[in-house]
């Protein structure tokens, strides 16, 4: 193989963690596009990188990933099976298709909502007045899975909104029996089309998820079981620092592992989490609300506020029992 085959197919295997191995994903991305005549079509902004970055990550994470694309200017992710299609009828049948075999469909395409309802065979002249188009609905892809969704299923739509992001994404949430719908605004700086980063809010039926990547929060959806779902569960998590000067200062060995792996897991099973943490060297644990302290004073503080809305605390930080009883100004 050629020298970037080969280095793709490396980075395949040892890139992630293969959470999401023997799972079947399907991915939309990119526009489709309306023929009007042999030359014009009605399309949309979508550059498709959405869809293609998330089919890439899924099959990096392991998953068997079918991408079906409307017409773009992207390479193709190594290890992804492609379905090219360009109009919305032809997005549909390639659901269609693809469907009984899907354990996760994540509809990041843009598909038309209408189409001229009449394609002219020839180029279509220019006149001397103006020219309105007819147009007729295209079949609705979401509407077709809602009601031939087979169990065990899971559905992601992506939502494009300029005003009352959230409450429309939710009306479509229920409207279409999604699971999770990942909305955003096109007037906000870093979101829309055409742009190498995105900024999305994940909706569930369960409310608006923390900040996350798509996968992380579909990978921890599938795997709830959601025998905890209602409480609200906080952690304490690592050490604590106490200052003795500018420079130096008293903490402890703890690693904040067995809080931090508490507060995954009770995430997991369907709990509200916060993880009250002392500072650590580990990533925040996606869909968990993560409160920062350095002193044993600031921990006690967060844990004072947090416990209203507390069922279950699970005190896992080491704290410290003393501290200095002064602090120098300058270093000692």
């Amino acid at each position: 193989p050629e020298p970037e085959v080969l280095c793709e197919e490396i980075y395949r295997v040892i890139a992630r963690e293969k959470d999401l191995q023997g799972l079947h994903i399907t991915v939309t991305a990119g526009p489709t596009q309306e023929s009007l005549d042999p030359v014009r079509f009605l399309t949309n902004h979508s550059s498709g990188k959405m869809g293609y970055a998330i089919a890439r990550e899924a099959m990096l994470r392991g998953a068997d990933v079918t991408l079906i694309s409307g017409p773009v200017a992207l390479k193709v992710p190594l290890g992804v099976k492609l379905v090219n299609i360009p109009p919305a009828r032809e997005m549909l049948e390639g659901v269609q298709a693809a469907l009984p075999q899907t354990d996760v469909l994540v509809m990041a395409a843009a598909v038309a909502d209408y189409r001229p309802a009449v394609v002219a065979d020839q180029k279509m002249k220019k006149g001397e007045g103006d020219m309105s188009i007819p147009l007729e609905r295209t079949g609705d892809v979401l509407g077709w899975v809602a009601q031939n969704r087979h169990p065990g299923l899971f559905v992601c739509g992506f939502s494009m909104e300029t005003r009352n992001m959230v409450e429309n994404s939710q009306k479509e949430l229920a409207k279409k029996h999604l699971d999770m719908i990942a909305a955003n605004n096109l007037k906000v700086a870093g979101a829309g089309f055409g742009v190498d980063t995105n900024v999305v809010t994940i909706l569930t039926p369960d409310g608006i998820r923390e900040p996350e990547t798509l996968l992380d929060c579909i990978a921890m959806e599938l795997a709830r079981e959601k025998d905890m779902f209602g409480l609200h569960v906080t952690v304490t998590a690592g050490p604590t620092q106490e200052a003795l000067d500018p420079v130096r200062y008293l903490t402890n060995h703890s690693t904040g592992r067995m809080g931090y792996a508490i507060a995954r897991e009770s995430m997991l099973r369907g709990a509200q989490v916060t993880l009250i943490s002392g500072p650590t060297a580990l990533k925040p644990v996606p869909g968990v609300k993560t409160v920062n302290i350095v002193t044993a004073k600031e921990m006690f503080e967060a844990v004072k506020a947090a416990l209203p809305e507390t069922d279950i605390l699970v005190k896992a930080a080491a704290v410290a029992d003393y501290r200095p009883a002064s602090v120098a100004q300058d270093k000692m």
